[in-house]
Order: C-alpha cells, then structure tokens, then sequence
C-alpha cells in the first residue's frame, strides 16, 4: 500500500485523486492497528505481558514516527517531495521484507480432526 501510495502521490497532482488516496491509507491503517493488537495477542497468549508489548511497540512506532518526519522533511527541503517520498517508499520496502522473512507465523495451528 505505501509503494502505490507513493507513486501516486508522486506523479499525479489532481486533488481529488490526493483525496482518495489519503482515504485508502486511513483504512489501510485501521487495519494495521487491528492487525497488530491481534499479533500482540497471540504472542502475549499467557504470559500477562499484553500491555506492556502493546506499550513497547507504540512508543518504538513513535519514534519511528519522529524520526520518518524529521529526516523526510530535511530532504524535502534539500531536494524535492519526489526524493522525500522515494525515501519513505524505500523504509516502507525495508519494513515489508522485515514483516515478510524474520517473522515467523505466531498461530499454532491445531488439529481439529
């Protein structure tokens, strides 16, 4: 979603092409937020840690947050908004590949039969 975001946002200027998009990326993360309370469940399953999982992850997506800002914006002003979003496009290829490999799948799968 963040690659077509970016691409969009790069080559197009018309207003109302911003505005659905913008609207696609907050559904997109409405279901990030679910996706990841419900992976912070699975993991946290019987250990009593939930929250503090929970916290640990929205304080680091914060900085994250700060620091996405932050560095975007000097190469905004430096460069262009095209080289700003390249740069997001590429962190958001790098937290894909990181989701996708070293995650393993949390579900154990339990035979029914």
């Amino acid at each position: 979603m963040v690659l077509l975001r970016v691409f969009i946002f790069m080559l197009t200027h018309n207003p109302i092409l911003l505005v659905a998009v913008k609207i696609l990326d907050d559904i997109a993360v409405a279901i990030y937020t679910i996706v990841i309370v419900l992976v912070i469940a699975d993991l946290a399953q019987d250990t009593g840690c939930f929250n503090l999982f929970l916290d640990a992850l929205s304080v680091s997506s914060g900085i994250g947050y700060t620091f996405s800002n932050s560095v975007t914006g000097t190469i905004v002003e430096k460069h262009d908004f095209d080289y700003g979003f390249m740069f997001l496009c590429i962190f958001g290829i790098a937290g894909f590949i990181l989701l996708c490999f070293p995650m393993p799948e949390t579900l154990i799968s339990k035979n029914i039969f």
